[in-house]
């Protein structure tokens, strides 16, 4: 019996014993766990603000230099017997902290645009790994950081009045810009300025002007750098094109049908005048407005050196005879075109009178020489216009 009640006096002594040796185990380590935490706030760095009041720039990030200084344990006494093993664990320490470091997120929330007086909340986070298990463990952190000592800036804009000047010439749909920056003088000498686009433009259309220039070098003059870098403008006062859809005038096509029948007749007199016969006098035939089917295009005319958008032509003909030995009747046709027809800034319409031209040609009919225009200005229209009384 007394032996009986010895051993169980022995059990409950054991118990208590196991439970302490329980509590010092975790004790240890919870001990070895913590103390292996390492406060992310010790390793914030902000090297500072940088640039001018209200356009600061902060300057910050982790400093794993002071993580590697730090956390790698390098106090080994190195000798040739233990060179590689010393060696291989500062090869998995810096490995280890290597992907430690790269679950480390540090962020603020202003990084630009600041000024004196601002107050900056930078975080650090710890986004545990989940592949592997590490034995660094890391205190998220949070540190505040006061904006002071900018200088101030002076404001600059690069499209200040009068510094850029634009206007547009030519016909809508071939329009050019033409622009110029009027000063070179400090600060827009600072600016470098490109327009785009510039040619093909039609009413309507935008271009925009882009100015760019070196940040740093403008804040050590003591500027800003303008929010406001690009401009845009409307193109207008381009010289339409006119319609023929919209009819033609009477008395415009009177204008050119006598001009027509007068170069006509110029010729027919020189025939004359060479001794032959006259048959039929200088007429007019038909006349036609041409336009362009495709409006974004134009129908170059090589042989001229000249791009038509549109025009009116006017078909004449005189017929003469030549008589003696070798005696033939020969029927000569003239088509007088009058190209690029627009309207003008009044509303009247008109052309350059500078392109008219004439094509001559010996052909059987009027319906022949329709034919070879159709052919020979493929990427038009023609449509007849009644010839005047």
């Amino acid at each position: 019996m007394e032996r009986e009640r010895d051993m169980r006096n022995v059990k409950k002594l054991a118990i208590p014993v196991v439970i302490v040796l329980i509590l010092l185990i975790a004790g240890i380590s919870i001990v070895s766990y913590f103390g292996s935490e390492v406060d992310l706030a010790e390793y914030i760095e902000i090297k500072g603000v940088t640039g001018l009041n209200g356009q600061g720039e902060l300057q910050y990030g982790l400093d794993t230099m002071a993580l590697y200084r730090d956390l790698i344990e390098d106090d080994a006494e190195i000798t040739e017997e233990n060179y590689e093993a010393v060696m291989t664990q500062y090869y998995e320490q810096y490995e280890e902290l290597d992907y430690a470091i790269e679950c480390i997120t540090v962020t603020a929330d202003k990084e630009s645009g600041l000024s004196n007086g601002d107050t900056i909340t930078v975080t650090a986070v710890f986004e545990k790994a989940k592949d592997r298990k590490l034995k660094y463990h890391f205190k998220d952190a949070i540190i505040t950081y006061k904006v002071s000592d900018l200088t101030e800036g002076k404001a600059v804009d690069p499209f200040a009045d009068g510094i850029v000047s634009i206007g547009f010439t030519g016909f809508s749909g071939e329009g050019t810009a033409e622009w110029d920056v009027l000063s070179y003088e400090e600060p827009y000498s600072l600016f470098s300025y490109e327009l785009t686009p510039a040619h093909n433009l039609s009413n309507g259309d935008t271009v925009t002007i882009t100015a760019t220039a070196d940040a740093a070098r403008l804040e050590e003059r003591g500027y800003f750098l303008p929010k406001t870098m690009e401009i845009t403008y409307t193109v207008s006062g381009l010289t339409e094109y006119y319609d023929f859809s919209n009819g033609f005038s009477t008395g415009e096509l009177r204008v050119l049908c006598g001009k027509a029948l007068a170069a006509c007749q110029a010729e027919e007199a020189d025939e004359a005048q060479d001794g032959y016969i006259i048959l039929t006098p200088s007429k007019v035939h038909k006349a036609y407005s041409m336009q362009v089917n495709d409006p974004d295009i134009v129908q170059k005319d090589y042989a001229r050196f000249l791009e038509m958008k549109n025009a009116v032509c006017v078909i004449t003909s005189y017929c003469y005879e030549a008589t003696g030995p070798f005696s033939y009747t020969r029927e000569v046709w003239f088509v007088h075109v009058f190209p690029n027809y627009y309207v003008g800034a009044d509303g009247t319409v008109g052309h350059e009178e500078s392109e008219d031209f004439d094509i001559f040609m010996l052909a059987e009919s009027v319906e022949e020489v329709k034919e070879w225009l159709c052919n020979e200005y493929r990427d038009m229209t023609f449509t007849e216009i009644s010839l005047p009384q």
